[in-house]
């Protein structure tokens, strides 16, 4: 009988595979569900914190902008007019298309700096403004300036064709 019982648990030792075996079925060891559970419950509170925090910021943001008076932002005359208006020529050398007002002035500008005659419009595709180098008539010459522009100035450039 003693030799028996031996046997057995000699068998129960070699066909469990380990003590891993054991732990994950919360036999002896820490129970690995409990952890789990408590570090996803802590993981949602501080997510649930820094939600709260991020509302609370929005809350605050969005009542200074009612306190504060709305002034009516002025754009450059300049500017202004060429945007509304028709550009000069029928081909463009673009070199930026922008959805803000702003981005597009301050690219315009920097060409401004560089000696070109850089003008905004509008595009007649999307409603983005376009920043245009240079302007003209014909196509073909077009086409050789923006060849020469690309390798001279600007390798993004591209030729917008106003309809």
């Amino acid at each position: 009988m003693k030799q028996l019982v031996g046997l057995l648990i000699v068998l129960m030792a070699v066909v469990l595979p380990s003590c891993n075996f054991l732990r994950e079925r919360g036999i002896i060891g820490k129970k690995k569900k409990a952890d789990d559970i408590a570090l996803m419950l802590a993981r949602q509170d501080s997510i649930r914190v820094a939600d709260s925090i991020r509302n609370a910021e929005k809350a605050a943001e969005t009542a200074a902008q009612a306190a504060e008076p709305v002034v009516p932002e002025e754009k450059p005359a300049r500017v202004q007019e060429r945007v509304t208006g028709v550009p000069e020529g029928r081909f463009n050398i673009v070199v930026g298309s922008f959805s803000n007002h702003d981005y597009a002035l301050a690219k315009a500008d920097e060409f401004r700096q560089k000696g070109f005659n850089a003008e905004i419009i509008r595009s007649s595709v999307s409603n983005n403004e376009l920043v245009v180098a240079e302007s003209m008539n014909s196509f073909s010459r077009a086409v050789s300036r923006l060849e020469s522009f690309r390798s001279e100035v600007d390798p993004e450039a591209w030729l917008y064709q106003r309809r």
